[in-house]
């Protein structure tokens, strides 16, 4: 998963989209924490501003891109391993050389200082088959003055699971000054899949060094089934004082995880944007996938509650007619 960049899974990247970049947990556009609100809001008893509502269906809609986008690169990585498993023996990894010339192609993107990096799944495998040598010349790019380097050698070291580097991107997400930089260094911790990433991941949430930070903090120790972490997703979600569009991609993203240790914080969101259809499709279709009888209860009340918006119900009842259809 990741992510989020914003956490999704990018949690948060490079916008409100994880990491919707937040993406909680890869990139986008605007800043993680500028919310970009304007529109209205049906969700009175929140007593959001009327520029929020925009900034939280936003989110969400860039939460459904995120989906649509994890499916194709599913799709691509199953027909990568296919091809892979048929390879001949000769084939050779790339060498340094060859990588750090892709590497500076990619670094003259103009999105890269946006975080907008892409997809770099291959890339960071191709510097792990370079063992020691690759994660060495990450480690010295992690440390360079240009924050495309830095953006692109935090974004690989997350997706290698590379636990020698969260040292380093704790130290960037705490502290880097080029914000898209502390927003990436944040970002591949939360995407790391070894436990060793918990402490600094508590570090961020608790610390809270700036909003993406917290943000992707949050999403990772959630995503390790950390309990602590979970009732502060909790309370980030339903503390009015945050804003709208954050907490509705960090519930979003949290329903992405599709485990149990998260449902509370699954609820949460629920209850604090009960008339928002994309949020109660998006959970609704947690509750599917997780499929365990609790689940499956929420989702019918998700389905009958009165005291939703029609939409919201109607979006409810064609999930769960997915798994009972009406006789």
């Amino acid at each position: 998963m990741s992510v989020f960049k914003l956490l999704a899974a990018g949690i948060v990247g490079a916008g409100l989209g994880v990491v919707a970049t937040i993406q909680l947990v890869g990139g986008g556009a605007g800043r993680q924490g500028e919310a970009r609100t304007e529109g209205g809001t049906r969700t009175a008893r929140l007593g959001p501003t009327p520029s929020s509502l925009v900034g939280a269906a936003g989110a969400f809609e860039a939460l459904e891109q995120q989906v649509r986008t994890l499916e194709r690169q599913l799709d691509a990585a199953r027909q990568r391993k296919e091809g892979l498993e048929t390879a001949k023996p000769s084939q050779v990894a790339p060498s340094l050389a060859v990588l750090e010339e892709r590497l500076m192609k990619l670094k003259r993107s103009p999105g890269v200082v946006l975080g907008v990096t892409g997809d770099l799944s291959d890339f960071a495998n191709d510097f792990r088959s370079l063992g020691a040598e690759g994660l060495r010349r990450l480690l010295e790019l992690a440390k360079s003055m240009d924050p495309a380097d830095r953006i692109l050698a935090f974004e690989l070291l997350g997706k290698m699971d590379a636990t020698a580097a969260i040292p380093a991107l704790l130290e960037a997400a705490m502290h880097d000054k080029h914000h898209m930089s502390a927003v990436a260094a944040s970002h591949a911790l939360a995407l790391m899949e070894d436990e060793r990433a918990r402490d600094a991941l508590r570090d961020l949430a608790v610390q809270r060094p700036n909003p993406a930070a917290e943000i992707n903090g949050l999403f990772g120790l959630a995503k390790h089934g950390d309990l602590e972490g979970i009732q502060l997703s909790i309370d980030y979600i339903n503390n009015p004082k945050n804003d709208l569009a954050a907490r509705a991609a960090l519930g979003g993203n949290l329903m992405l995880l599709a485990t149990e240790s998260v449902m509370p914080a699954v609820d949460a969101t629920v209850q604090q944007f009960s008339l928002e259809p994309q949020v109660t499709r998006f959970a609704a279709e947690y509750y599917r996938k997780l499929g365990t009888p609790t689940a499956l209860a929420r989702l019918t009340s998700l389905a009958s509650n009165s005291n939703s918006c029609v939409p919201c119900r109607t979006v409810a009842r064609s999930v769960l007619n997915e798994i009972s259809p009406p006789g």
